[in-house]
C-alpha cells in the first residue's frame, strides 16, 4: 500500500520518535480507507522505560495492588494496551485542565510532534490526504483540481496534497518488558 519511499519515511519518523520516547521500541502504521485524513499508529511500549521515565511505578504498583503475576496476567491475557494500564489512575495535572488524564495528553504530545516531524520530512516521503492520480481527481472534480492547481508552478498544491496527519490508536505493551517491574520473577 506504500511506495518504498514512503517506508524510508515512516521508518525516519520512528527513529526520530524514539529519540524523543524512548520507551517506544517500534510503531505500526495503519490507513483507514474510510478516515483517510489521519494515520493510526500503535506504538509498542517497553513497560519498564514509560515507568521510569514518568515515575508511574507506586501508581502501577497501586492498580496491580502490588502483585507481579496480575500485572503479567492483565498484559499476557488481556489488552495489552497502555491506555488499560493506566486507566482510571489520573496522573496529577493541575496546571492542565484540558487534558487531565494522563493517556490523553501523551497521545497528543506525540501525534503533535509525529505531525511535525513528519511535515518536515520530503513530500515523496510522506503519504498525502489526496494520494490518487492527480490526472483522476481532473477527471472526477475539475472544480477541485482548479483549486488546488497552481498556475506559476504548473503542479496541484494545497489540501488534497498535504501530508496526513497522525491518531494514536492505542499502545501495545511488549510482554517481556513487565518482567520483574512489581518484583517477583
Amino acid at each position: 500500500m506504500f511506495t518504498p519511499q514512503q517506508e524510508k519515511g515512516f521508518r525516519l519518523l520512528e527513529k526520530l520518535i524514539r529519540t524523543k520516547y524512548p520507551w517506544i521500541s517500534k510503531l505500526e502504521f495503519k490507513v483507514n480507507p474510510e478516515l483517510s485524513m489521519t494515520i493510526g499508529v500503535t506504538p509498542h511500549v517497553n513497560l519498564k522505560r514509560f515507568v521510569d521515565q514518568y515515575d508511574l511505578l507506586d501508581p502501577l504498583a497501586e492498580r496491580f495492588e502490588y502483585s507481579q503475576g496480575r500485572l503479567e496476567h492483565f498484559i499476557s491475557y488481556c489488552w495489552h494496551y497502555m491506555y488499560t494500564i493506566i486507566a482510571g489512575s489520573p496522573i496529577n495535572a493541575e496546571e492542565d485542565e484540558v487534558y487531565g488524564m494522563f493517556d490523553l495528553r501523551l497521545n497528543v504530545g506525540i501525534e503533535k510532534y509525529m505531525d511535525l516531524v513528519y511535515s518536515k520530512l520530503p513530500t515523496d516521503m510522506t503519504v498525502k490526504v489526496f494520494f490518487g492520480d492527480p490526472e483522476e481527481l481532473r477527471l472526477k472534480s475539475p472544480s477541485s483540481y482548479t483549486r488546488f492547481f497552481n498556475q506559476e508552478t504548473n503542479e496541484l498544491e494545497g489540501y488534497p496534497f498535504d501530508p496526513m496527519e497522525f491518531s494514536v490508536s492505542c499502545y501495545q505493551i511488549i510482554p517481556e518488558s513487565c518482567t520483574g517491574l512489581l518484583g517477583g520473577v
